[in-house]
């Protein structure tokens, strides 16, 4: 991030380096927390700063070169955020390199800030609600042009139940300034098992970490409510029973409440 805006390559400005052609690239290390990644220095162009300055001084005596530097990616597994020392130089005079620090920072994940509801039944079908918030503004994935919840379309969203099942998106809102708002049903749980699944997301194919863990829970059938919950011993009870069962919705089309008398 330069001056408030999302860039691509690094712009420096060095004087007295030895010479290096207009249009050439250097190589250039990046060291990051004992780790080194390779990137680029390409020249831009060359000047001279003092009258008596010799262009085509090998040396660079009183001439500034001009660099834009490629830096690498250090993801979170190479370190994260924090600085890095950038150096490069001329392979005749590697004596007269060049080094300083470059500061990488981590752009701030996305967060569930609602799932609701957060279990439904296992032969899928739940329809669900999720609201996703998103930092906006300068340093962020929005405003750099990378993927992100706030900009994405339904068909660019993937939401995966256990690793390998992908929900039925219906819709995609963003809602203010910083959430997103999905709409989605739930899909089946293979082995039928009432279990808690982890839930990922990507957007375009490219998995994006969240701030926490998203589970959902798998149930089946089960005793919702019995009214009276009790009596006497002597006499005939009329008893309600309230059964839940999450699949009636996705089997029958019928409401998941059943009522026996």
């Amino acid at each position: 991030w330069i001056g408030g805006g999302a860039y691509d390559t690094a712009y420096v400005e060095v004087v007295d380096f030895p010479y290096a052609e207009t249009g050439t690239t250097l190589s250039a290390t990046f060291t990051k927390d004992g780790v080194v990644k390779y990137g680029s220095a390409y020249v831009v162009g060359r000047t001279e700063v003092s009258p008596d300055a010799d262009i085509n001084d090998v040396l660079g005596i009183d001439v500034v070169t001009f660099f834009d530097i490629t830096p690498p990616v250090f993801d979170s597994e190479l370190g994260g955020a924090g600085s890095a020392t950038v150096e490069f130089f001329v392979a005749l005079y590697p004596t007269k390199s060049i080094a300083y620090p470059l500061y990488y920072f981590e752009y701030p994940a996305p967060t569930v800030a609602l799932i609701a509801p957060s279990a439904g039944g296992v032969g899928g079908g739940t329809y669900m609600r999720m609201l996703i918030e998103e930092p906006s503004g300068p340093w962020t994935r929005e405003d750099a042009g990378l993927t992100n919840f706030l900009d994405a379309s339904a068909a660019a969203i993937e939401i995966i139940f256990d690793g390998s099942n992908n929900a039925a998106l219906e819709s995609v809102k963003r809602v203010g300034l910083a959430g997103a708002q999905i709409y989605l049903r739930s899909p089946a749980q293979a082995s039928k098992l009432e279990i808690a699944v982890p839930v990922t997301f990507k957007i375009s194919g490219v998995a994006v970490a969240m701030t926490q863990a998203v589970e959902f829970r798998y149930r089946g059938a089960y005793l919702g409510t019995v009214v009276p919950a009790s009596g006497l011993t002597d006499s005939p009870i009329t008893l309600k029973i309230r059964v839940f069962d999450p699949n009636l919705v996705v089997l029958t089309g019928a409401a998941p409440i059943v009522t026996v008398d």
